[in-house]
């Protein structure tokens, strides 16, 4: 008897080797792009995120803008009381980094009129303004200054800006001074936290008037700027003037 050798079994296994093979590289392969898929939804969801943040206000007004008029006529000084929008943690208000623009109708426009920064400390029932410059420099020291920097048994923002005003010579300046802090101080301006901003102006020339319009833009590093417009009521009194 004669035998044959059979190669059937053998070919039927090296064809389900090859087969196996071609599962295993497409199955690497489509994990791979599922894989960069996956990582650039995640870039685009970043870079949208971020574009988000860059395009939404990072602060609100919280409250009534303010003016003061010492004389009557012009405007010495104008309030804005600010806090962090609604999604935002802080925001950083370090003179350094953020900018406080001014325009107005009759004086024009000022790039940067950002120039204190600063909160008020409490001690032994009165508030003390605590002041710096940009770089630092200590404008008033809060309560080690005795009543040089003193404010009150409440917090009189006419007696800040006249404190700010014995030691600025700016004809137009602002400073942002925290009312309501957590912790220690620093110049994030965090959620629960307020701040008002102080816009002074020095010289009559530049000092706003009835019917004129003023805008100020408070420009953190991050984030939309906040831009906020007021037109000066047709009769300036003595005194606070609520803007709206």
């Amino acid at each position: 008897m004669i035998w044959k050798k059979a190669r059937k079994g053998i070919v039927g296994i090296e064809a389900a080797i090859v087969l196996i093979a071609f599962v295993i590289v497409a199955a690497a392969l489509a994990f791979v792009v599922l894989n960069m898929g996956f990582t650039t939804t995640q870039k685009s969801g970043a870079v949208i995120q971020s574009g988000l943040g860059e395009a939404s206000t990072a602060l609100e007004v919280d409250g009534s803008v303010l003016a003061y008029s010492e004389k009557g006529d012009n405007i010495n000084y104008t309030v804005i009381p600010i806090k962090v929008s609604p999604g935002r943690h802080y925001v950083d208000l370090d003179p350094g980094r953020a900018s406080i623009l001014y325009w107005s109708t009759e004086a024009g426009s000022f790039a940067d009129v950002y120039v204190v920064y600063g909160y008020i400390q409490y001690s032994n029932g009165k508030y003390y303004l605590v002041a710096k410059y940009e770089d630092g420099t200590a404008l008033y020291n809060g309560s080690t200054d005795g009543t040089v920097s003193e404010i009150g048994s409440s917090i009189n923002i006419t007696k800040i800006w006249e404190l700010l005003d014995e030691k600025l010579e700016e004809d137009v300046y602002a400073a942002v001074i925290w009312v309501d802090y957590m912790g220690s101080f620093d110049t994030n301006l965090e959620v629960g936290e307020k701040a008002i901003v102080i816009v002074a102006f020095n010289t009559e020339s530049v000092q706003p008037k009835a019917y004129q319009t003023v805008k100020f833009e408070i420009k953190p590093p991050t984030g939309a700027p906040l831009t906020v417009e007021k037109t000066m009521p047709p009769g300036i009194d003595e005194g606070v003037i609520d803007l709206g």
